[in-house]
């Protein structure tokens, strides 16, 4: 189940819980696999043909940072809104400074939830960079 995105947590942590400790091993071994890797850069200009990337979401289970450099400086220009998902302190505070360099505003929320189980846990969203956002999910009343 790592990398399940759902609009409904309390579903989703229900589910996590009802697997019997043989299952959710399973569910969490590891395997390896070689595959070729390429930066957000180089796949915004693949798909995008250098229009305007109006939401930018990413969930790469604690490899956000990583992900984030991939962004050249040409191509932050480009995009107007960011959805992190992001795992842990560090690893948050890596992102947000990354994030608040290029966006005027930046709001961590954490998951409630997984932070009365013991898990750091959250979502960043980012917007106001250049160019200026219209709509935005940080709307400022």
């Amino acid at each position: 189940m790592p990398g399940n995105s759902t609009l409904h947590p309390r579903a989703k942590w229900e589910q996590r819980v009802a697997f019997q400790p043989a299952r959710r091993r399973a569910m969490f071994r590891s395997r390896r696999y070689d595959v070729r890797v390429e930066t957000l850069s180089e796949v915004l200009r693949a798909h995008g043909g250098g229009a305007p990337v109006e939401l930018l979401k990413l969930d790469v289970e604690g490899s956000e940072g990583g992900a984030l450099r991939g962004v050249a400086d040409e191509d932050w220009r480009r995009i107007r809104q960011v959805v992190v998902e992001v795992h842990g302190g560090a690893a948050r505070g890596e992102v947000e400074a990354l994030l608040r360099r290029r966006f005027g505003r930046v709001r961590y929320t954490a998951d409630e939830e997984l932070r009365r189980c013991g898990l750091d846990h959250g979502i960043l969203t980012a917007a106001g960079g250049t160019p200026p956002c219209g709509d935005s999910l940080l709307r400022t009343t």
